[in-house]
């Protein structure tokens, strides 16, 4: 079963997250420019009937821009241990007879 867990996020850092998830699938990790965004708020005190207000374009940018930089996958934030492989000694020998 999943866990979930309540996470408090103001507005910017939410659609970070979710721009950030969106572009990770089972592909390449790829960035969405803002303008390929499109999101929505609840907003329950609008004296409108519909209580979702769209977030504009810049709105999405700024939130982008904002809050520290999202890090990129390389080989080097992999994991550094390395396979199963035997490790050399001095003599070019793991101590084992090897067979």
């Amino acid at each position: 079963m999943l866990a979930l867990t309540k996470i408090a996020l103001d507005l910017d850092a939410a659609v970070r997250l979710g721009v950030t998830a969106l572009g990770h699938d089972t592909e390449a990790v790829r960035t969405i420019p803002a303008e390929e965004v499109e999101a929505a708020v609840l907003d329950r005190s609008r004296n409108q009937q519909r209580k979702f207000r769209r977030l504009s374009v810049a709105d999405v940018q700024r939130a982008l821009d904002s809050g520290e930089p999202e890090p990129e996958p390389t080989p080097d934030t992999e994991p550094t241990t390395p396979p199963d492989e035997p490790s050399a000694g001095p003599s070019g020998s793991n101590g084992t007879s090897g067979e």
